[in-house]
């Protein structure tokens, strides 16, 4: 199969055909989420020695973004939906405010993991049909 041919559509919502498409499709979503948690497990950590505005709420996103990025590496669904949970309810409390580019952009990232998650599994499905008949 050959690849899609480049443009701004296909970097963004590109055809998901293959199972490798498909797993590229949650990579954007999964490197967001990395970096989520690498920053927040050093704000966890720089507010253990010190005060911090964050308090326990750092240690609990850090989990959060690890166990995230650790679902979107293991192909889980769930993984994808309670990323896009998680932003959109951080679209909503973040209204007005200029943080909530950064939740309508991970809105965005963790739609497209689930659109291509959701692609993985039903191609790999599909493949373990034609090779069961």
């Amino acid at each position: 199969m050959d690849k899609p041919k480049p443009s701004f559509k296909n970097f963004f919502w590109y055809p998901l055909e293959t199972e490798e498409a498909a797993k590229l499709a949650r990579m954007p979503a999964l490197v967001f989420s990395a970096f989520g948690a690498a920053i927040w497990s050093v704000i966890a950590i720089v507010g253990l020695f010190s005060p911090s505005i964050y308090g326990n709420l750092a240690i609990l996103y850090a989990v959060l973004f690890i166990v995230i990025s650790w679902g979107l590496l293991r192909m889980r669904r769930e993984a994808a939906i309670a990323g896009f949970v998680f932003s959109f309810v951080g679209l909503v409390f973040h209204w007005g405010s200029s943080q909530a580019i950064s939740d309508a952009l991970m809105l965005l990232l963790y739609g497209l993991a689930i659109r291509g998650i959701f692609a993985y599994v039903r191609l790999s499905a599909d493949l373990k049909n034609v090779h069961s008949v």
